[in-house]
């Protein structure tokens, strides 16, 4: 992943197959295995600035101070942050955000556990990363349910409010990819 421009690499003790972090039914591996791990890639990073991430799904499968535990071990074993997947609510999130002084990220999942905040509330509790993973597929989901429900019953009165062909093309980047098939040709 360094050879292919990864600045950042997260890691996690989810126990394959892994699951959605909110979702029942997952578990961990043990914290021993993952220290193993988080060395192991430490100590082999072809660039030192490369961001290691140590993730733990313990707050849903043995609570909230065993996710603490882990952490403690992850970090010593040499990560770089960390990632407490699922906390229930915002007290939880701001005493996670306090108890380490480290990078740590948050997750905002649409229909999770975890309460969604604004990236500036999560910020001011002390979070540097927050995502909101899934809010893009979940509302592109709901838009193309809406035109092929259009599209059902013959309307197709969406057409001209997307975005147009030319800013598609320009968006996926559709003339560097032309020069490099023309490239190859």
């Amino acid at each position: 992943y360094e050879r292919l421009g990864a600045g950042a690499i997260m890691f996690e003790d989810q126990v394959a197959p892994k699951r959605c972090g909110h979702i029942a039914g997952k578990d961990v591996i043990p914290a021993a295995e993952m220290e193993a791990k988080i060395r192991a890639v430490t100590q082999n990073r072809l660039n030192p600035d490369t961001f290691i991430l140590a993730r733990t799904d313990a707050r849903d499968v043995h609570g909230l101070d065993e996710a603490y535990r882990r952490v403690e071990k992850y970090l010593a074993a040499g990560a770089d942050g960390i990632f407490i997947e699922s906390p229930h609510d915002v007290a939880e999130l701001e005493q996670i955000a306090r108890k380490f002084d480290v990078p740590q990220m948050a997750n905002m999942l649409e229909g999770g556990r975890t309460p969604i905040l604004k990236p500036s509330e999560l910020a001011d509790m002390g979070f540097k990363i927050a995502i909101y993973g899934i809010s893009l597929l979940m509302h592109s989901v709901r838009t193309m349910q809406g035109i092929l429900a259009k599209l059902a019953q013959g309307d197709v009165s969406f057409i001209g409010k997307g975005v147009g062909f030319e800013e598609y093309k320009s968006i996926v980047g559709f003339d560097d990819w032309a020069k490099i098939e023309d490239r190859f040709r």
